[in-house]
């Protein structure tokens, strides 16, 4: 009973160490981003309140890419749906970046994030015919 304790604990030790090495070449490459929404409430019925405006701070993940040695993150279309430029931050390894243009599908829930600079990670894609 203990060798088989044992030699299931080693796989486990085994998986840990490949999903840490895994992390360790995929960081780079993913974006924390937050977005910052402003949304007004207007005055509810029979009420003569003035409308209000509020703050709802919304956070996500993304994947950077290049494409004609431009770099943009892919994230969810709700992440940043209703946010100004200046109200959507992009951390990368501890760094901060506003977008400079912002594309996104509200179909599919995904939207494009540009980037200025140049010493980004983008992530290796795949094709999908092989």
């Amino acid at each position: 009973m203990f060798a088989h304790l044992s030699s299931e604990a080693d796989k486990f030790d085994g998986h840990h160490r490949l999903v840490k090495q895994l992390i360790k070449v995929v960081r780079p490459t993913v974006a924390h981003i937050e977005a910052k929404k402003r949304s007004s409430a207007g005055p509810t019925e029979g009420t003569s309140r003035k409308s209000s405006e509020s703050v709802v701070e919304e956070a996500g993940s993304g994947v950077i890419f290049e494409r004609n040695k431009r770099f943009y993150v892919v994230t969810n279309f709700h992440v940043i749906e209703g946010a100004a430029l200046d109200d959507i931050k992009v951390e990368l390894d501890g760094r901060i970046h506003t977008p400079i243009r912002l594309l996104h599908d509200r179909d599919t829930d995904l939207s494009v994030i540009s980037l200025s600079g140049a010493d980004f990670v983008p992530a290796r894609l795949g094709d999908s015919s092989q």
